[in-house]
């Protein structure tokens, strides 16, 4: 997952479910702010004891890796894309993606108003 905002929150790997995943943002601090976030979401397990705190950092350690490289995505089969609604910013992403990932992955976009073909001819 590239980028750790709102709309990527919602789109993470699902650690929960036995999908191993990494999450990607711009630098170090939006990172912890997207961890942050989906520590969030496993809050109701907590408070109904369906988890432990232990438990949650034990799945995200083994499930979750989170990086501020694009480099260290090299490798992946899926990549969702889910950063800023800016065509530049987008484009040149993808760009960098494809020096970077196998020609068989499988790239995704989380876009609500920009064009994809647009996108894609980057």
């Amino acid at each position: 997952m590239l980028g750790g905002g709102v709309m990527a929150r919602h789109r993470a790997p699902a650690p929960d479910r036995g999908l191993p995943g990494r999450s990607l943002d711009i630098n170090e601090a939006a990172v912890q702010k997207g961890m942050a976030a989906v520590r969030g979401t496993f809050d109701y397990h907590i408070k109904n004891k369906k988890m432990s705190a232990a438990e949650l950092d034990a799945m995200l350690a083994k499930q979750l890796v989170t990086t501020s490289a694009l480099e260290d995505i090299r490798g992946a089969d899926l990549v969702i894309e889910a950063v800023l609604e800016d065509m530049k910013v987008k484009q040149e992403i993808w760009k960098k993606l494809e020096g970077i990932c196998r020609q068989e992955a499988i790239f995704a976009t989380n876009t609500s108003a920009l064009p994809i073909t647009e996108m894609a001819a980057s």
